[in-house]
């Protein structure tokens, strides 16, 4: 059974159960920073707890007594955050986003344009072709 350390966030009854429980946020939470334009992940810190059911086994002497509960058995924090050299590769990237947003426009503008032009040669094509019917 999986949860984040110390039961931070499940139902009080879990770190109650269990002596020297005492979930905090700013140590157990897992949390990531993203990077606004790009969704690349600029600082991250992954916190996991595993847990292990126990309960009363009748058969055995030592698990008579024990009343159910989930026992934690370890806990892991894993960090990683942007180094200085990735952090100015994605500044590039951010450039290139925002260039990118204005060669999309630009590009759409001239599309815009060249089917209007096409559609004014075409009607014009039309009323020239009408003009040479009336002239025979």
């Amino acid at each position: 059974m999986v949860s984040w350390p110390h039961f931070y966030l499940a139902d009080p009854s879990y770190s109650q159960a269990i002596v020297g429980m005492r979930p905090d946020p700013d140590q157990h939470q897992f949390y990531m920073d993203m990077a606004e334009v790009t969704s690349v992940p600029l600082s991250v810190r992954g916190r996991m707890q595993l847990n292990m059911l126990m309960q009363t086994i009748p058969d055995i002497d030592l698990f008579k007594n024990i009343k159910r509960t989930v026992m934690p058995m370890m806990w892991f924090s894993q960090e990683a955050d942007l180094t200085p050299n990735l952090a100015s590769q994605i500044g590039v990237l951010v450039e290139l986003v925002r260039w990118g947003r204005w060669v999309l426009l630009a590009g759409g503008g001239v599309g815009v344009l060249l089917v209007l032009v096409g559609v004014v040669l075409q009607v014009r094509g039309k009323l020239d072709h009408d003009d040479d019917r009336l002239l025979q």
